[in-house]
Parts: C-alpha cells; sequence; structure tokens
C-alpha cells in the first residue's frame, strides 16, 4: 500500500526516514508550498486501500490552418508575439490525409477501483464511445503513441506497481506486450520521439520518487537506461522541443511534497541540465504547440514557458474552469489543449474542456463515460 508521509488534517509533512531522504532535492520549500501536497496524494492512498476490497470493475456507465499572431498575456505582463506551429497530427490534415483524430483516455482510477477500461473522443463529432479494455487494470500509466501503435507503460495496478507493457495497434485493436521496463513503478511520465519513447521518472512502491529515465526503441523493441533525473520525482509533465531536439519536464512531487524544479535534456549529449524554477511549485500536465510550451500547474493555472529565454508568462484567462483541480490529463491538436477527468475537490470528474491558446477560452465538451483520474490522454489518428 502507497504512502504519501502525509497529515491531511495537520496539513504538514511528517519526517521522512533517513533513508528515503535525496540529498539532491531542493529544501528550499516554505509551508505554504507544501499545502499543495494535499487531497492528490491522499487519494492515492485511499484508491491503493480500496483496490485490495474490490477488484471487480463494471462498465456501468452506459482546423483549420490558424496563426496566432499575438498571445496576451495577463496584465502585469508585457504582450509578446508567437506563431503557433501545428503538431504532426495537424500536418496529415493540411497534406489531405482523410482521417480522424481521437483522444484516447486510458486506464486511471475511479472511486477506489484500478480502471483497465478505454474510451475514445472524436474532436470532429465532440463525442465519446468505448473501446477494447487494456490487458491488464492500471492506473497512474504513462501512454504515448507511435502510430498506429498506442503504447502503454508501467502504472498502478490492483494490488502493485506494474512493469509490464503492452501496445495497441489502432487499425486492428488488438493489444500486444511489449518488455517490461527495468523497475516497475508509477506515477511515470513519457514522450515520443520519432520511433523512441522514452519513460522519465515515477514511484516506486509507494515510497520513493524515482530518478530513472530510460529509452524504447519501436523497431527492436528493446529498453535501454538512459541518464538520471538529477532530482527525482513523480506525477510530473514533459514534452518534447524538435526544435533544440530536448526534452522537458517540469515540476511534480517527491516524498517531500510538490517541487518547482524544471530540467531538459539533451537527447544528443545524454545529458541533463537545470532550468529556471517554476513560478510555483505543483504536480503538472505539459503539453507544446509548435515551440511553445504550455504548463498547467495543479490546481490552478496555466504559465507558458518560453524556452529560450528560460521565463514563464501566465497565460490569459488560463485559471482553470474547475477548482481544486488535480489528476486530470492534456493532449494538444492545432490550437487547442484539451484537458480531460480528475478531481475538483474531491469530486470524480467525467469534465473535458478545450483551451483555445489563440482566443484564450475554455470551451466545455463533451462527458466522458467514466469519471477517472491520472488516466494517460493519448492523441492519435484513425
Amino acid at each position: 500500500m502507497e504512502n504519501d508521509y502525509y497529515n491531511e488534517s495537520k496539513h504538514s509533512i511528517i519526517e521522512l526516514p533517513a533513508q528515503l531522504s535525496h540529498s539532491s532535492i531542493s529544501l528550499e520549500k516554505n509551508n505554504s508550498i507544501n499545502k499543495n501536497f494535499n487531497s492528490e496524494s491522499n487519494f492515492e492512498n485511499n484508491d491503493y486501500s480500496n483496490n485490495y476490497q474490490n477488484h471487480n470493475e463494471n462498465f456501468n456507465n452506459d482546423e483549420k490552418n490558424i496563426n496566432c499572431l499575438y498571445a496576451n498575456i495577463d496584465t502585469n505582463i508585457d504582450e509578446i508575439k508567437e506563431v503557433s506551429n501545428y503538431s504532426p497530427l495537424s500536418k496529415k490534415f493540411e497534406l489531405g490525409e482523410k482521417k480522424e483524430c481521437f483522444i484516447y483516455m486510458i486506464g486511471g482510477r475511479s472511486r477506489g477501483k484500478t480502471l483497465s477500461k478505454i474510451e475514445r473522443y472524436s474532436i470532429t463529432q465532440n463525442k465519446w464511445e468505448k473501446c477494447i479494455n487494456l490487458s491488464e487494470a492500471r492506473g497512474s500509466t504513462s501512454a504515448c503513441s507511435v502510430e498506429p501503435f498506442i503504447y502503454v507503460m508501467g502504472g498502478g495496478g490492483i494490488k502493485s506497481n506494474l512493469s509490464t507493457c503492452e501496445k495497441l495497434n489502432s487499425k486492428t485493436n488488438i493489444w500486444e506486450k511489449i518488455d517490461d521496463i527495468s523497475i516497475a513503478r508509477h506515477a511515470l511520465s513519457c514522450v515520443a520521439v520519432k520511433n523512441k519513447i522514452y519513460l522519465i521518472g515515477g514511484w516506486i512502491a509507494g515510497t520513493i520518487s524515482s530518478k530513472n529515465v530510460e529509452i524504447f526503441d519501436t523497431n527492436t523493441e528493446k529498453w535501454t537506461q538512459l541518464a538520471s533525473l538529477l532530482v527525482p520525482r513523480r506525477l510530473h509533465g514533459v514534452c518534447y522541443l524538435e526544435k533544440d531536439n530536448r526534452i522537458y519536464v517540469f515540476g511534480g512531487q517527491t516524498n517531500l511534497g510538490v517541487i518547482d524544479d524544471v530540467e531538459s535534456y539533451c537527447i544528443n549529449e545524454d545529458k541533463w541540465e537545470i532550468r529556471k524554477r517554476l513560478p510555483q511549485a505543483g504536480c503538472t500536465q505539459v503539453v507544446n504547440i509548435g515551440d511553445s510550451i504550455y504548463v498547467f500547474i495543479m490546481p490552478k493555472c496555466i504559465f507558458k514557458y518560453d524556452y529560450e529565454k528560460d521565463e514563464y508568462q501566465k497565460i490569459k484567462n488560463g485559471d482553470f474552469p474547475l477548482e481544486e483541480w488535480y489528476g486530470f490529463s492534456a493532449v494538444a491538436l492545432g490550437n487547442k489543449i484539451y484537458v480531460l477527468g480528475g478531481t475538483s475537490k474531491g469530486r470524480y470528474c467525467d469534465d473535458v474542456f478545450s483551451f483555445d491558446v489563440c482566443e484564450f477560452n475554455w470551451e466545455k465538451l463533451a462527458n466522458m463515460y467514466t469519471a477517472r483520474r491520472r488516466s494517460s490522454a493519448v492523441l492519435i489518428s484513425v
């Protein structure tokens, strides 16, 4: 059973055993930062304890070519120019390929159950449909696409963390096992770069935040270890920028609470470097639209990160549409970021919203079949 070493009633961090401390973790955090280390951690404890009592799962709940000429930021920050580029999936539509884009919501947790359920959202139809289930239930798993496959790795199973991995052929709807990761863990993150998948960090046995980084070659289907993170972490957001060929990792948690640490990985040199800290500590979801990186810092708002200047700017109208919103997933297509699921003020959410980075507004979309948190959202064209 997992333990976050957090006392919710007193809003304080309990002293850790010496063997779980990490010398590389920044200790420059004050009490106000650690107050954010609350419902998100305690939900995880409740989910795992309930799983031992209930292992059964029932599915009862039956582009336009836009350039963003100006990205207006809050009035206390200067206006900045931005030209947004399409993601690789968007470019397919420009080339005339007649494919539909779907967002797959994979696994997660729902009211004490670890899920194997998958459903997918049609962006053009604003409609959800049920899909074939995972081979095994996974919460806080990590997933991404290298078309036509969706790769799902690790996560928290019904009884323990998982090292197993699988891939789904989106054309045939057939699951296939792939090689295990080196360390069973959940609350990990991944990003696909061409035909390779980078798997970063995570939570080992509910006690230790991981520095582990490994890469999966989808051609050879083999895992290889890479240079470790400088700061161990879980529940962190990641993205890849083609322009500078780097992977960026933002925030998350350690055993001491939420962190504001940021680092980038140079693929050519297999080397991590420290970047400027987040404006506030928190678990994150991160997406990029072209060269623009958007960091969703739970539980409240969006910041834009300029990787060249190493600076952050709060996005206009970027406050979340739900209060105390944790554990959601996010993907981007065109000029919109889709945000799905999670919990709001302790309520499991089936809510879905999009945020337009040109118009700076939120739009409520069709609800999912299943309220869930800590799921993996994957964008793929079919």
